[in-house]
């Protein structure tokens, strides 16, 4: 299922195999008919292997736009935590409605080599 939220992937040699193709004189246009691939991918292969000799994205692009994809990588990254945090609030939330502000290993305290509950106030 090809489409812009599930792009097919295709491996180094298939790519190589493809822009040897394009460079032994096999017009684009049979190549993508041939083989059911996007119309610029081709393109993109080629020019990729003769700048850098690799056909990764990650392999061809400039520093420039490398310094503007790390920070929405980790803009992401960072959406993506606060997202599960927010999920998982109104979970801790009944948790601590149920069982009280801190869990019962929390409410002792350690007092002179031993557990003790902690001191209450007396009431009055």
């Amino acid at each position: 299922m090809a489409g812009p939220k599930h792009p097919r992937r295709y491996d180094e040699a298939f790519k190589r195999r493809i822009v040897q193709s394009y460079e032994n004189g096999k017009p684009p246009s049979q190549i993508r008919a041939g083989y059911d691939i996007a119309r610029s991918a081709p393109r993109r292969w080629v020019q990729g292997i003769r700048d850098s000799g690799s056909t990764r994205a990650a392999d061809n692009r400039t520093s420039g736009w490398n310094e503007l994809i790390e920070p929405r990588k980790r803009n992401r990254r960072l959406e993506m935590e606060v997202d599960v945090s927010e999920q998982a609030a109104p979970v801790f939330a009944r948790r601590q409605a149920r069982y009280g502000p801190t869990p019962a290993a929390a409410r002792y305290r350690r007092s002179a080599g031993s557990w003790a509950l902690p001191s209450r106030p007396a009431a009055g």
